[in-house]
């Protein structure tokens, strides 16, 4: 990743990216969520990344 978490996209926001970036989306839709997903970080790889982190927090905090 190559921002602060601070400075990160939220959760549900980069997940939206992440699913725009699927085969069965139109072209259009991929590009747009690769782009999006470049701009807040290094790779598609760092996003996914970032998602399972985030998802950890919340449940930690949620148990």
């Amino acid at each position: 990743m190559k921002k602060p978490t601070e400075e990160l996209p939220p959760l549900a926001l980069v997940t939206t990216w992440l699913w725009m970036t699927k085969p069965d989306n139109d072209e259009e839709i991929r590009e747009k969520g690769y782009s999006n997903i470049l701009n807040a970080f290094n790779s598609v790889s760092s996003a996914k990344q970032y998602c399972e982190k985030m998802n950890s927090l919340t449940k930690t905090l949620l148990d």
